[in-house]
């Protein structure tokens, strides 16, 4: 297909940026993702046999919490680089979660191993560091202590919905370390007892992780939406059959689509190109369960100038609907 002089926007050789990308916008009020039939919600969490895990450790002003890990591999001697690993894995998520709550003005710094002791188990006692000196100061609260205790309560929600809700509202980056550490608890089968100071211990067993972690990357569905879009036709490439419209106007807080269209809109395509165009586009949402935006992909089903009357009276008019809801902030 032709194509518009290189000083036209966005033809080949041009020397304008792109534009950042934008936070997608979110589906439409009463367009919930379709629910999987399979497998059933996982009912969590696993009963912890321990009152209390070491009560003298978890008395310390400084303690932040303790792990008690058991199964294969894990016995009177150890097994240096599982253990290893465990340890990695529980301090990267209690550090991203206290770096996600605490903000960018807390003062803080990595939680710290205090202690490993060997039995039928092993257990891995957690300190808040530097943090302890401001320990009994009338306004302080350690941002480690809120991270340690934020796992607890990942690991007390009572159903799969309500783990994968909390965890997306966390972010990305403890989506990714939690399922690390979940992943491990799965692939050898270990089970995971975790107390953070001032609450009650939580289990998670190898199945169980093993469950959530599946859950995690199951696709969510959610119904596709025709709708017609106004703005400037920029691109329009014969060969991958894909298009780009600059629009007139933000769709949520998104200001350019981009996607494929129907082979035989091409020889229209032809005459709009750098154009004012009106096309009906077919809008597909989807996500796995662990991230926290949507992906969209765009498919457009017809297309006309936007200064040409409408086809019927029933056609809708070429105007954008500017209801739709910002992203939620992250």
């Amino acid at each position: 297909m032709a194509e518009d002089p290189p000083e036209h926007e966005d033809s080949i050789g041009s020397d304008e940026p792109e534009p950042e990308p934008e936070p997608e916008p979110e589906p439409e009020p009463g367009q919930a993702p379709a629910r999987r039939e399979q497998p059933a919600p996982l009912v969590l969490p696993d009963e912890s046999p321990y009152e209390t895990i070491e009560p003298e450790f978890l008395a310390r002003d400084d303690a932040a919490g303790i792990a008690r890990v058991q199964g294969p591999g894990i016995n009177g001697t150890g097994e240096g680089r599982l253990v290893g690993e465990i340890i990695m894995a529980l301090s990267a998520v209690v550090d991203t979660i206290t770096e996600t709550v605490a903000g960018d003005n807390a003062d803080y710094a990595p939680v710290q191993l205090a202690q490993v002791a060997y039995r039928n188990s092993v257990d891995l006692e957690f300190s808040i560091g530097r943090e302890s000196m401001q320990i009994g100061t009338t306004t302080f609260e350690s941002p480690t202590m809120r991270g340690a205790r934020r796992l607890s309560e990942l690991l007390s929600s009572t159903d799969e919905d309500q783990l994968l809700e909390s965890l997306r509202g966390l972010g990305d980056d403890v989506v990714r370390v939690f399922e690390r550490l979940l992943a491990l608890i799965s692939e050898v089968n270990l089970t995971l007892d975790w107390q953070a100071r001032e609450t009650r211990p939580r289990r998670i067993s190898g199945s169980a992780a093993g469950q959530i972690v599946a859950a995690l990357d199951r696709e969510m569905a959610y119904p596709d939406e025709d709708r017609y879009f106004v703005g400037q036709l920029t691109r329009a490439d014969s060969d991958a059959a894909d298009f780009k419209i600059r629009l007139a106007e933000a769709w949520g807080r998104k200001r350019v689509i981009e996607g494929h269209y129907l082979k035989e809109l091409e020889p229209t395509l032809e005459t709009l190109w750098n154009r004012q165009v009106r096309a009906l586009v077919k809008v597909s949402r989807g996500r796995r369960a662990r991230d926290v935006n949507l992906t969209f992909s765009y498919t457009m089903l017809e297309v006309a100038s936007a200064r040409a009357p409408a086809a019927s009276a029933d056609e809708p008019p070429p105007t954008l609907t500017t209801d739709v809801p910002q992203s939620p902030a992250a």
